[in-house]
């Protein structure tokens, strides 16, 4: 509901991410896009086009995703965000190309505000994903079910396209060669 000063509802909302998962959330794509097909062609009643805007204002207050991690405005907020992407990180480890600029991308937040998401607590976004990549690696490469998968393509699997650079990355972390790892836990 607008209220007289043009502000929806009681609390004023000016953004936030819309859910797609809510009927409001959807009925909102529809109608702009009819709203922008109809203003490009030229098309419909002036009254017409006020209907779909005014039932547009209507499903919009509703259609924000809720969360109580969430500010007022609908945006995640310190460590709460911090945990929301470190459980996007995770899910995202075998996707292609999982870099800081990406992620920033897909979180519509910049680059420099996920650094400081991890600088907070001494730690980078690039460490972190390194870190879990190699921890699910570790995880693959004991796994009975997986003997004969190599090392290389349990490697690639969780993001890495250098078997040397996987080596080193996961002597370092784990003190050992990803081989030697692999025969001292399956034996």
């Amino acid at each position: 509901m607008i209220t007289p000063n043009g502000q929806l509802g009681s609390q004023p909302k000016t953004f936030g991410k819309i859910s797609s998962s809510k009927a409001c959330g959807r009925m909102l794509h529809v109608l702009m896009d009819q709203l922008c097909k109809d203003t490009q062609a030229g098309e419909g009643a002036v009254g017409e086009v006020e209907a779909l805007q005014a039932a547009f204002v209507s499903l919009l207050g509703s259609a924000f995703e809720q969360d109580d991690e969430r500010d007022d405005c609908g945006v995640l907020q310190g460590s709460n965000l911090r945990s929301y992407v470190q459980k996007v990180i995770d899910e995202s480890l075998t996707q292609p190309g999982l870099s800081p600029v990406g992620l920033a991308n897909r979180l519509n937040i910049s680059v420099r505000h996920l650094y400081r998401l991890f600088e907070e607590q001494d730690d980078s976004v690039c460490r972190y994903i390194q870190r879990a990549q190699l921890k699910r690696s570790a995880d693959d490469l004991t796994n009975p079910f997986l003997r004969s998968e190599s090392i290389t393509s349990i490697a690639y699997k969780w993001g890495f396209t250098d078997s040397a650079h996987f080596s080193r990355s996961f002597k370092k972390q784990f003190e050992v060669s990803p081989k030697d790892f692999r025969s001292s836990r399956l034996q």
